[in-house]
């Protein structure tokens, strides 16, 4: 499901012919980058067989993942106060990341992090939306719905994400069908997030 969500989207933006401009365009970079990203994990692990360890390629991809959104946000959201949530963000980042690449650990960590970061820029669009209201129908706004399916996403898996590693190297370490049952809520959030995108997808703007 983690492949065939971001495809759905993908092919009804495609179907629907929408043009792709602006901070959508950086929107659209991200859906496809989840699915190419899920494409290749799952082929590598078939291919692979989980005998060659495919955690730098995961940590590379939170980057990416991370400079995609951070485009689409910078044309959504502009203020200081977004921008120094940018930065105080940026540190820790930085620094989680410098240690995934050193140590090649198991950790989500960096992926948790990134779920704070977003869901509180979704909170702050959000915000900024309903201190000042327009005559604009928000239920008709494409931003609306792509944050919405963002913040759906992100603040329900952070705590998938940030006991990840506890679950699968640390006291429960044998029990490993339920551990994957964990990875299915995940992308069943997915798959309802993705549906707010395609709600998204039919806004004009």
């Amino acid at each position: 499901m983690d492949i065939a969500s971001p495809l759905l989207v993908l092919l009804f933006l495609l179907f629907n012919k929408k043009e792709i401009k602006g901070g959508f365009k950086w929107f659209v970079y991200y859906l496809l980058s989840i699915f190419l990203f899920s494409a290749i994990t799952q082929i590598f692990d078939i291919l692979n067989k989980h005998k060659t360890s495919n955690l730098l390629f995961y940590h590379f991809n939170c980057i990416f993942f991370v400079f995609l959104l951070s485009k689409y946000f910078d044309f959504c959201i502009k203020s200081k106060a977004s921008r120094i949530l940018d930065v105080v963000f940026l540190v820790p980042f930085i620094i989680l990341s410098l240690l995934n690449f050193i140590y090649l650990k198991r950790t989500f960590t960096i992926y948790g992090l990134t779920s704070i970061w977003v869901s509180i820029k979704c909170l702050s669009f959000y915000e900024k939306k309903l201190s000042s209201p327009t005559r604009e129908n928000i239920l008709e706004s494409r931003n609306f719905w792509i944050f919405s399916g963002l913040f759906l996403y992100f603040s329900v898996t952070f705590i998938i994400f940030i006991t990840y590693d506890f679950l699968t190297i640390g006291y429960l370490k044998g029990n490993y069908d339920w551990i994957g049952n964990l990875w299915k809520i995940h992308n069943g959030i997915l798959f309802l997030s993705c549906l707010f995108y395609i709600k998204a997808i039919k806004c004009k703007e």
